[in-house]
């Protein structure tokens, strides 16, 4: 009997403890999308609410190389450490071929990827740590 007793006394515990959860608000959340050179804007999440105020992406031709170009990303998400990247890639397999890296900061980031051949595709990212 005091056996029985013991379990439930465990299980009951079990089964409060299993039913307390963190509120989905608490837990950490990482938003992202970005800019795909013809084809827009993009992201991962329904972010409307979340998501910073503007994000641009462009290229940029190099001023002295013909065929040559950079992808420019600007973010303006107002009291939000963010980040924004550019990268240049290769239309066809993904590859990059130029990457700014994360370029992080409050209110306002701006990313330039090193200048690539004009063949390759740019696309700009933003996000949260």
């Amino acid at each position: 009997m005091k056996v029985k007793k013991r379990l439930l006394q465990v299980v009951s515990v079990g089964l409060i403890c299993g039913s307390l959860s963190i509120p989905a608000s608490a837990s950490a959340t990482t938003l992202n999308g970005g800019w795909t050179e013809g084809e827009g804007s993009w992201n991962t999440e329904k972010v409307s609410i979340q998501g910073p105020q503007a994000h641009n992406g462009w290229t940029e031709a190099h001023p002295d190389k013909f065929g040559y170009e950079r992808a420019v990303g600007e973010t303006v998400w107002k009291g939000v450490y963010h980040y924004t990247r550019a990268r240049m890639v290769d239309r066809v397999s993904g590859g990059i071929r130029a990457d700014s890296g994360r370029v992080h900061g409050s209110g306002y980031t701006i990313a330039k990827s090193p200048y690539a051949s004009a063949i390759h595709l740019a696309k700009t990212f933003w996000g949260t740590p």
